[in-house]
């Protein structure tokens, strides 16, 4: 197995909860959240210009939209759509089930451009969250007693979908159908139980292989979901890598976001970047993500 190793960070973004990295291919940017500090933060491929929005509720996931301004933002007050320009949030009028002390996770767009998004317990010890379905039609429930849902990807050709819940330390995969975005045939495709590291955030490259940044492992792990094996590894200088994404005009870039969140004073004195963002050139691509088709009334 191949081992690659990041020894400096791409920018000091010192996140408590840095997740859900998204590359903007027209703004040639790279967006992402830190969760618990209720931010999106913004640079370009090289790590320059570093831009910081705050947000008045704690966000969990970023959609592309057709209009390169805008972005389709899951936040603890519900869906809302954020203009990066002027930092302007507008309130989508879709009820969503967000209980007290849950909020929204990781979450991605479908091959059709509908917005798929996790729910969980602020503490993560709890199987009350829901994997969401939202589109022009409503909000549709695909999978509850979710704990810490996360990871979510589908192939190229859209017909498989993999999901995370990081809780179970296993790699899902499912039957999509693309036209109406129901799941079937669960199974899983990797299993990492008895590990004391969680899967965490997750995207795919162009050869069907599942990149997963593992929550304290210092690492992330390209595996084959058909042989259920760890192919490559890419060591980070922090424990808690927490996603990852491809990026770049060539989409040859990975992006991995960090977090400080839960480490002792003496864990960050060992790994001071926790909390930053890497990169690392591969010698695959990814995929361009998908736009969120979802529209206000």
């Amino acid at each position: 197995m191949t081992t690659l190793e990041i020894s400096q960070p791409l920018l000091r973004s010192g996140n408590l909860l840095g997740e859900g990295p998204l590359w903007h291919p027209i703004r040639k940017q790279l967006f992402w959240l830190d969760i618990l500090e209720g931010q999106i933060h913004r640079c370009n491929a090289g790590g320059d210009d570093h831009q910081v929005q705050a947000l008045t509720s704690m966000p969990g996931s970023l959609h592309l939209t057709p209009n390169p301004n805008l972005l389709w933002v899951t936040t603890s007050n519900g869906l809302v759509q954020f203009n990066i320009e002027s930092g302007h949030c507008e309130q989508a009028p879709l009820q969503v089930p967000l209980n007290e002390n849950m909020r929204f996770n990781d979450g991605k767009t479908d091959p059709q451009g509908r917005l798929w998004a996790g729910t969980m317990h602020m503490q993560g010890n709890q199987p009350c969250g829901d994997l969401l379905r939202i589109d022009n039609s409503g909000l549709a429930v695909i999978k509850d007693k979710q704990t810490i849902p996360n990871g979510l990807t589908w192939t190229k050709a859209g017909d498989t979908f993999y999901h995370i819940d990081s809780a179970t330390r296993q790699i899902k995969a499912y039957n999509f159908a693309i036209t109406t975005g129901e799941i079937d045939d669960e199974r899983t495709v990797l299993d990492f139980q008895g590990n004391i590291a969680e899967p965490d955030g997750m995207t795919i490259d162009q050869r069907g292989r599942l990149w997963v940044a593992f929550w304290d492992a210092a690492e992330v792990r390209c595996c084959d979901p058909v042989s259920g094996k760890v192919v490559l590894t890419v060591k980070v200088p922090v424990p808690r890598p927490t996603s990852c994404c491809f990026g770049g005009d060539d989409l040859n870039d990975l992006f991995i976001t960090s977090a400080r969140k839960g480490l002792s004073q003496e864990a960050l004195e060992q790994a001071p970047m926790s909390g930053d963002l890497f990169h690392i050139r591969l010698d695959c691509a990814g995929y361009a993500e998908q736009v969120c088709t979802l529209q206000l009334p």
